[in-house]
């Protein structure tokens, strides 16, 4: 992973949010849904982001609807400058071993290249905002919590609201990021 230049103010690029389940997420319509992306798309874009993702904190799949469609929350939209992905595989490992296992050469296979094939163009997340209590982590997230600034947002991911994700931003804002260093 690339480590950056120690600094105050580091401008935010990518904005990664972990929150609820894809339970939670299938019960959305498709016009709630639409509405969800385009407020995170709207509020990143207003707080300097190029690039939003998505992965659900938690998931059993006995606690998917019947008949959900998991396609259906899949996403990869490019809108007013900001590319927003919706991944909604839940362990992180998974998603990890996809790269891995489809790498043709493993002998090559650096901490870098990894990063790049698993974020693009985006780059590892500035600031991942984890919805729900501060003493879990989402099994979603393996690799994206190394050096990702983190804030806990106390909320559901049906009472998320633009406020709360304006306040995690302007929290990232007034951060002296270290990248894992200590003064």
């Amino acid at each position: 992973m690339s480590r950056r230049k120690l600094q105050e103010g580091t401008p935010l690029r990518h904005l990664l949010v972990a929150g609820g389940s894809v339970a939670e997420w299938a019960a959305f319509s498709d016009i709630e849904w639409q509405s969800r992306l385009d407020s995170l798309v709207d509020t990143a874009q207003r707080g300097g982001a190029q690039f939003v993702t998505v992965h659900p904190h938690e998931m059993t799949e006995a606690s998917l609807p019947a008949g959900s469609d998991l396609d259906r929350l899949h996403r990869r939209i490019d809108r007013d400058g900001v590319r927003i992905v919706v991944d909604p595989v839940v362990d992180g490992r998974d998603r990890i071993l996809g790269v891995v296992s489809s790498w043709s050469g493993r002998r090559g296979l650096t901490e870098e290249r990894l990063s790049r094939a698993l974020f693009g163009e985006a780059g590892e997340p500035d600031l991942v905002v984890i919805l729900g209590p501060a003493d879990r982590l989402p099994r979603s997230l393996v690799w994206e919590l190394a050096y990702g600034e983190l804030v806990y947002l106390p909320v559901t991911w049906g009472d998320l609201a633009v406020e709360h994700l304006r306040t995690a931003i302007d929290d990232f804002a007034r951060r002296q990021r270290r990248f894992g260093g200590v003064d």
